[in-house]
């Protein structure tokens, strides 16, 4: 019987360079985004600034939903995520 191992989350950090690099390559801005998922207009812009600031994950996969939508519209080919476990393991 084959072995079923968990999903692989990408770190805090993985996900905030990569929602960044999302952002810069889609010249998309944080409020911007932030309203396309219907949060407040800062969310993204503080999640990206903090290094403190988490995010749920309903809200990380509503900003990766967007943003891949909207790289697919301008035909702009996003980075892949890391999905790095804490501590690099």
């Amino acid at each position: 019987m084959k072995q079923l191992t968990g999903p692989e989350v990408p770190t805090t950090e993985s996900f905030r360079a990569w929602v960044l690099a999302a952002c810069q390559a889609t010249n998309t801005k944080p409020a911007t985004l932030s309203r396309s998922i219907d949060a407040g207009v800062n969310l993204v812009s503080m999640f990206l600034r903090n290094p403190e600031r988490d995010i749920t994950l309903s809200r990380a996969a509503a900003l990766e939903r967007c943003l891949r939508e909207i790289a697919k519209k301008q035909g702009v080919v996003l980075p892949p995520i890391r999905r790095t476990l804490e501590g690099g393991k």
